[in-house]
């Protein structure tokens, strides 16, 4: 029982890691394609998305073998030691 609760919390923490890469492929795949839909632009937009795509799993995934919940908390915790001064 232990374990799978373990396993279901890296798994959040894997898709929070890899959220973030996937939205700013998202976001910069939106931009370039509403600015001109057409051609070239739709080529961008795809291929940045794809890579915002790529980086979030690839990170997430070499984030997953030393504990993405670690990674996650040490982030956290070096965010409140600069909000301290």
């Amino acid at each position: 029982m232990i374990r799978i609760t373990e396993w279901c919390i890296e798994v959040i923490g894997w898709l929070r890691i890899a959220l973030s890469p996937i939205l700013m492929g998202a976001i910069a795949a939106a931009i370039c394609y509403y600015k001109l839909p057409a051609g070239f632009n739709l080529f961008a937009a795809t291929l940045s998305g794809l890579l915002g795509l790529y980086f979030g799993i690839r990170w997430a995934s070499s984030k997953w073998k030393t504990g993405t919940i670690n990674f996650l908390s040490g982030v956290k915790d070096s965010e409140q030691e600069e909000h301290k001064f």
